[in-house]
């Protein structure tokens, strides 16, 4: 979405009003442009409200992980992903913790790969209905 102010409040509104829950925000500013990336409870309700608002809206393929709640604990789920060599197209925390566990959001290149090799190596994945409860 174009950077001025009260963008994000518009966007906050629109999925509101449509009576979405928005689980998770982050937002990336350009100079140009800002990258709002949402998780949502309703991903095609939220993506058919914004496009009618006109905005720019796709929905794309996350995997939420676990990771230990340690020092260290990240670095060590990295490794395993690049001893695969799986591709990370952005990643960040979200918040909250559940079973002791901190939680990773990764838009992988080839999702369903990543998610054989977090399988494989005992990384719980959280899915939407874990998120909902």
């Amino acid at each position: 979405m174009e950077t001025r102010s009260g963008r994000i409040r518009e966007v906050c509104r629109v999925l509101g009003e449509a009576g979405v829950n928005i689980l998770e925000l982050t937002v990336a500013d350009t100079r140009q442009f800002d990258v709002l990336r949402l998780i949502v409870d309703n991903t095609e309700l939220a993506v058919e409200e914004l496009k009618k608002h006109n905005f720019a809206a796709t929905a794309a393929d996350i995997v939420i992980a676990g990771v230990q709640d340690r020092p260290g604990a990240l670095a060590d789920l990295l490794d395993v992903l690049a001893a695969a060599q799986v591709n990370i197209e952005y990643m960040h925390a979200f918040m909250g913790k559940a079973d002791g566990m901190s939680r990773m959001i990764f838009r992988f290149e080839n999702t369903d790969e990543a998610v054989k090799v977090l399988q494989k190596a005992n990384v719980p994945i959280i899915t939407s209905d874990n998120l909902k409860n």
